[in-house]
């Protein structure tokens, strides 16, 4: 997979996703004031969708999963680092707080969009040109 549609692909995926969100919003303001509802949302989402995400991509190919497996895994993987680094953070002296939590999703997710890159660009090639990727 190019690069180029690798990025294609996050697109679509991402665009299902906030649209999926936005309905959720238009449905939820008839219970919730509008910014506590927006909040709420996009914090779950980037909380328990993105930093997974992310690390999808490095763990499977895209021809190798749906995009329902893909966003299960997501979550799990999600479920899985988020609570992890606050964890760490305590460890360290740093009180979980809702910008501790914004820090630690923003980097597992960085992370894990830099090691896909990594991945789908240089290993990529060098397999296609001959080297092995296990040196």
């Amino acid at each position: 997979m190019r690069t180029s549609e690798l990025q294609r692909y996050v697109f679509i995926y991402l665009a299902k996703n906030i649209s999926a969100l936005v309905i959720i919003i238009l449905f939820g303001l008839f219970w919730f004031p509008l910014s506590r509802m927006i909040n709420a949302v996009f914090g779950l989402w980037f909380v328990l969708i993105i930093p997974g995400f992310s690390w999808t991509f490095v763990f499977r190919d895209k021809q190798s999963i749906s995009s329902i497996e893909r966003t299960i895994l997501s979550i799990a993987l999600s479920i899985i680092f988020v609570p992890l680094i606050m964890y760490f953070f305590k460890l360290f002296g740093y009180a979980p707080s809702k910008s501790s939590v914004l820090f630690s999703s923003l980097c597992i997710s960085l992370a894990g969009f830099v090691c896909a890159l990594f991945k789908y660009k240089f290993l990529k090639n060098k397999i296609n040109s001959g080297g092995s990727a296990n040196t």
